[in-house]
């Protein structure tokens, strides 16, 4: 009877602890000493780099990330947002992965590096090169989207293009978008605002 009760009091310690692990999981996870391991898990699956400053993540509060930036060089693109903000916590983005709530996205600035243009070389006789039989077209492997509803806020955001001698040019300014999907059968609604470089 006494080692039913030891392993019943053991048994309750254990369920106890994995409750409190899960109910800290967003804390540990939004720890700074947990980040720079998350980040290097993530930016060894993707092309460019992600950095992110800081975040808070929570069951049922907001999740709020401040910081991001993302630079692919390769790919002539660097793009940061000083915050994103969600209205709905982990469990509801879990429990309703169709619906994401209200996400607001604050001072988006993506930048475009202008590639050089190279020009067709020359054959040896002086005509220009042979061009390179047309490519097969690529097998059609069209993927569904999956449905996603909710309302995306963007706030003072920014496109800027850069050209090879480091000239910026502002190609959209005080950018903002209120876009809303609401649900399955109901109209799509967005609003849409911008300037361009010169401030028009």
């Amino acid at each position: 009877m006494k080692k039913r009760g030891i392993f019943f009091g053991i048994l309750g310690g254990l369920i106890l602890l994995v409750i409190v692990l899960i109910a800290m999981l967003p804390a540990i996870v939004s720890s700074d000493m947990i980040r720079p391991h998350v980040l290097q898990m993530d930016n060894q699956r993707i092309p460019g780099q992600l950095q992110i400053e800081a975040w808070s993540l929570q069951w049922f509060g907001k999740i709020q990330i401040k910081g991001i930036v993302y630079d692919d060089r390769q790919n002539n693109l660097r793009a940061s947002i000083a915050d994103l903000n969600t209205g709905s916590g982990l469990f509801d983005l879990i429990s309703r992965s169709d619906n994401l709530g209200i996400v607001e996205v604050i001072e988006p600035h993506v930048v475009y590096f202008v590639p050089p243009q190279t020009k067709p070389s020359a054959s040896k006789d002086g005509g220009p090169a042979p061009q390179p039989p047309p490519a097969e077209p690529p097998e059609d492997r069209r993927a569904e989207i999956p449905a996603i509803f909710g309302q995306l806020k963007i706030v003072n955001g920014s496109i800027t293009a850069v050209a090879l001698d480091g000239e910026e040019t502002v190609v959209a300014q005080n950018l903002k978008v209120d876009l809303s999907a609401p649900g399955p059968g109901d109209p799509l609604t967005y609003q849409f605002d911008a300037n361009s470089g010169d401030g028009s």
